[in-house]
């Protein structure tokens, strides 16, 4: 269920509300200090308010030392404590839908077929977040949470601070285009099995439109961002004009599959960011990788390293073909090797013939079998080079090397949904860029769980990937080569404007080339130097 959208307002340099299309491979280009950062940083502040409700968010999880936002004094645009920040994400959804929570111990209080018919057309849905500051309080807080269906807003929950959170679910039907009546339709099948079970049934009909009230079911609620994992608790249900209320059970379970599911599914998809930042560290000598699992080792290149020294046997998914076509220099194998302390009785005897004051020749049976048996077979991964086959340690290889290497591993390592890269043409040859550009798009095209984000200012990442849809497009693309489409890029570029920050799309052609002109930049620039 990747994510395919994302919206900013009042968040950093966005000032008026932005849509960023998201696709298998999305770069970012622009000027320096353009606000090409700002739509990655909004989605893992959008990650800190859906799991820790950290509103005044500086250092954020999963980033190292590598981001901080200031907290919201600092990141609501232009410091202005009167804005609201907005933050909203989009994502498809898949066959198994919105989730399903248990609401009552007594089965037969759920319809449970109806449930999981609800939405039976359900391809897309999104979450989006208002933060505000309260003078009061002097801090900032999550004032509003609503759930979008297709595209469209069919219930929120509000709150001011210090007041009880509100809990609102349009009537779904109509909220949503659905021109065929099938979300309505399933809806009012539901309600006539409730009613079936009642003597009297309330006159007034919730999912009306035509109703007294306007059709939608109102409650307190427990906070404005639900507690995921669990239906929703501590409901109190009123309507806006008064009338009793029936069926509890089954309503709870549509609120908690809108409002809790939504929210569920949009928190798993950021969790799975990887982030891998500008500036990529150089491990020292000696360095001794960290085996207990931490993202925010990834925001310099750290993650991947553990990976190269800790991995006892090459991972499945370590592609080494597609390490050497990047033709760094060096390449990354399997090391198998014994380890045998020189304490042992065949230590020490080793010892002494490296020494050259051991028998000559060895006495194999002076070992005893128990020796052998204590034995154990060790392997590592390593760094070669191509050319003399000598072994390396990451302080030994070019800055460049440093720098990609990370990327690649990154890349390639499973438990991700969405690998966020700054600047992976830092230090390495421009050839190197185009290939790393191949590398990247045999990493994602095809997967459906994955995608790329990159902030960049690499001409030869782009003109490759378009090289790749003028090929496929012509029939000329060579057998290995990554099968890329126009659908699958998303080529955004960000400008600076006093009002706030703006995104202009540029589409890619079946011929590989953009519909529309580059607003400025390296493709300007070059011709002016060549001409």
């Amino acid at each position: 269920m990747p994510i395919t959208n994302i919206t900013i307002e009042n968040f950093k340099g966005v000032g008026s509300k932005v849509s960023i299309p998201l696709r298998p491979i999305t770069l970012l280009f622009g000027a320096n200090s353009a606000g090409k950062s700002t739509i990655l940083q909004a989605m893992l502040y959008m990650r800190e308010l859906l799991e820790r409700q950290n509103a005044d968010a500086d250092v954020l999880q999963g980033c190292g030392s590598a981001i901080n936002l200031g907290g919201f004094r600092q990141f609501v645009h232009g410091h202005d404590l009167k804005k609201t920040v907005r933050i909203g994400i989009t994502m498809t959804m898949d066959d198994d839908g919105l989730p399903i929570y248990p609401v009552s111990r007594d089965p037969e209080e759920i319809d449970e077929p109806r449930q999981a018919a609800l939405f039976p057309t359900l391809h897309s849905m999104g979450v989006v977040i208002d933060v505000a500051w309260d003078s009061n309080t002097e801090r900032p807080w999550i004032v509003r949470y609503a759930v979008e269906l297709e595209g469209k807003e069919v219930g929120h929950i509000s709150a001011q601070p210090g007041q009880k959170s509100r809990i609102k679910l349009l009537p779904l039907g109509i909220a949503m285009d659905d021109p065929n009546g099938i979300i309505a339709e399933d809806l009012e099948e539901i309600e006539d099995s409730f009613e079936e079970d009642l003597d009297e049934s309330p006159e007034i009909d919730v999912w009306d439109e035509d109703s007294d009230t306007d059709g939608s079911i109102e409650a307190v609620a427990e906070y404005v961002v639900p507690k995921f994992g669990r239906a929703l608790q501590g409901l109190d249900f009123f309507f806006l004009e008064a009338a009793e209320f029936y069926d509890e059970p089954n309503y709870i379970s549509i609120l908690s599959r809108v409002f809790v599911g939504a929210g569920e599914l949009v928190l798993r998809e950021l969790n799975r960011i990887r982030y891998i930042g500008p500036m990529r560290t150089i491990p020292e000598r000696g360095f001794a990788p960290v085996f207990s699992p931490d993202q925010g080792r990834w925001s310099d290149g750290s993650a991947a390293w553990d990976i190269l020294h800790k991995e006892k046997d090459k991972p499945k998914w370590l592609n080494t073909k597609q390490i050497s076509d990047l033709d760094l220099g060096y390449r990354i194998e399997q090391y198998r090797h014994i380890e045998i302390p020189c304490e042992s009785v065949l230590g020490g005897a080793i010892e002494k013939i490296i020494l050259g004051v051991g028998p000559e020749p060895f006495d194999v049976d002076a070992i005893s079998a128990a020796d052998f048996k204590k034995l154990e077979v060790s392997s590592r991964l390593r760094l070669l080079t191509e050319e003399s086959e000598i072994e390396v340690t990451p302080a030994d290889i070019g800055v460049g090397i440093s720098q990609v290497l990370p990327i690649v591993i990154g890349a390639m390592a499973p438990g991700y949904s969405i690998l966020s890269v700054e600047q992976p043409e830092l230090h390495i040859h421009p050839a190197v860029q185009c290939r790393l550009a191949d590398l990247l798009a045999h990493q994602t095209l095809g997967n459906d769980e994955r995608m790329i984000l990159v902030e960049t200012h690499s001409e030869h990442l782009i003109l490759r990937l378009l090289r790749r849809v003028r090929e496929l497009n012509e029939g000329n693309l060579k057998p290995g080569d990554p099968e890329v489409r126009p659908e699958d890029l998303s080529i955004l570029y960000v400008t600076s404007r006093p009002e706030g920050l703006a995104i202009t799309e540029l589409p890619v052609t079946e011929d590989g080339d953009f519909d529309k002109a580059w607003p400025k930049g390296f493709f300007e620039e070059r011709a002016a130097e060549l001409f």
